[in-house]
Parts: structure tokens; sequence; C-alpha cells
């Protein structure tokens, strides 16, 4: 089962790598995190952020990002993704003799790693742009409110409050330059405001209603059922069947995963 690690519980002498492979015109490095079983997949999970982006834009862009900000001065993930730069570079440069059969000096490997985490600056919020993996015009991550209901990638607006899943994926090698791949794996949309409460429940009391009911008498529940809580209902059950459809998905996408780091071993 995939662990999935808060910024503030991750041990960053735990990332393990595996030495890097030729996959077309490029070498890559897989990045994992050792466990007490194995080494697992890199997931982290994000604390909350104001989202800057327009969830409908995203797929006509050619790099599909969303563009965050950082909240009630928690810098956390911006750290996290610092020290795991940090570490990338310390790992490059003690096995750049095992993996390009040449030391290199540490300020050429520094020079080598590009990285999207800008410097903050003084009296300005600070942005944070995380990668959506898109397949055939498809956004392949899943998108959830704080229910647990799925939702559509038109969810994502500005000003509203995000968390994401983030896949730590590996280390990508061209010819001049080396950066550190990750994207958004899920996303969870906070609706902290809800518009309306509604109780999906039967809530009225019927007490004082002049009723007389046979005794043993049995009504089916579909027949005094309301049209609102018949939708109510159907819409729960499309709902479950979705999460369960995506959850497979998931699962899908990482047995995949698995099964490419097997064949590369």
């Amino acid at each position: 089962m995939t662990s999935i690690l808060k910024v503030d519980d991750i041990e960053y002498s735990k990332i393990t790598y595996t030495k890097p492979e030729k996959k077309g015109n490029i070498y890559y490095s897989s990045i994992g995190y050792e466990t007490s079983k194995s080494t697992m997949p890199l997931y982290i999970q994000t604390p909350r952020m104001k989202c800057m982006s327009i969830g409908s834009d995203i797929l006509e862009k050619k790099n599909a990002t969303i563009l965050t900000e950082i909240m009630n001065n928690d810098y956390s993930i911006y750290d996290c993704l610092l020290k795991i730069d940090e570490q990338n570079i310390t790992h490059t440069f003690q096995k750049s003799k095992e993996w390009f059969q040449k030391e290199l000096p540490m300020e050429i490997i520094e020079d080598m790693y590009k990285t999207d985490i800008k410097a903050c600056k003084e009296d300005e919020t600070q942005t944070l742009r995380f990668k959506v993996p898109i397949i055939r015009n498809k956004m392949e991550c899943t998108i959830y409110d704080q229910y647990k209901n799925y939702l559509t990638i038109e969810s994502i607006q500005p000003e509203t409050e995000v968390m994401f899943i983030l896949h730590i994926k590996g280390l990508r090698f061209l010819k001049q330059h080396y950066y550190c791949e990750y994207y958004i794996s899920q996303i969870k949309v906070c609706n902290s405001n809800p518009q309306f409460s509604i109780l999906t429940n039967y809530m009225i009391d019927d007490e004082e209603d002049d009723i007389s009911i046979i005794e043993n008498e049995v009504i089916d529940e579909e027949v005094i059922e309301t049209p609102y809580q018949r939708n109510q209902r159907k819409q729960k059950i499309l709902n479950e069947i979705n999460l369960k459809k995506n959850v497979k998905h998931t699962i899908d996408q990482e047995i995949l995963e698995l099964q490419k780091q097997v064949n590369e071993i």
C-alpha cells in the first residue's frame, strides 16, 4: 500500500535513487523512499494553499501547471522542496563517479541542477507552481472536495483553497542540465464555506400529524421518498461509483510504475 508523507514527517536521508538509465535521449534516476519493509514511491501531502489558476485553462496550456500561493505564513512545503533539491544535489555529487565514470566538482553539479523553486522576495507572498500530468488532453489526477466527492477540473478556481498529493518521481538528466521531476497525483478542493447545508435524511417530527397507520402495515420507502431525496440518493451512488473508478485507476497506475521499476532492475 502506498504511504503518503506529510512534509514534517519526511526523513530526507531515507530518499533513495536508482542509477540513471538511458530512456530515449535522456538518462533517468527513479526516486523512492525507504521504509522498514521496502522502498516505496515518494508521495508528499502539501498543506493548504491558495489556488491562482483557472481549471478550464489548464488543459489548454502546453505545460499544464497549477499556480498556488502560500497561506497563513506556512512555508513548510517550500522548505521541503528546497531540502529535496539539496538532497538531489548532494547525492549526485556523492555518486558522480559511479553514475558518470568521473568525479564532478560540487560547483559544476550545482550549476547543472535546475529547479522551479524561486527564492522568496521580501514583502512578497511566495508562489509555487506544480505540474499536472496530462495524457491525450486528459488530466491524469483525481480531484475531491472535503466530503470525498469527486470533482471535475472546473472546480479549480482562483482564491480556492487546495491541497495536493505530490509524486516526487525522479531525476531527469539532459545534455547540459538535470532537474527533479514531480507532479500532482491528487487534488483536494477545500470549500470551507458552502453556500447551503442540506440534510439528506428525513428529519421532520411527525408526532403532531393526525395520521392513522394500521398496525403492521408495510410502507415502501421509495413510494414516500421525495424527488429531491431520490436525486440525492442517486447522486450519492454515482459519486461512490466515480470514487471507486478513480481509486482503481490510481492503483493501476501505481502497479504500472512498480512494474516498470521491476523491469528496470
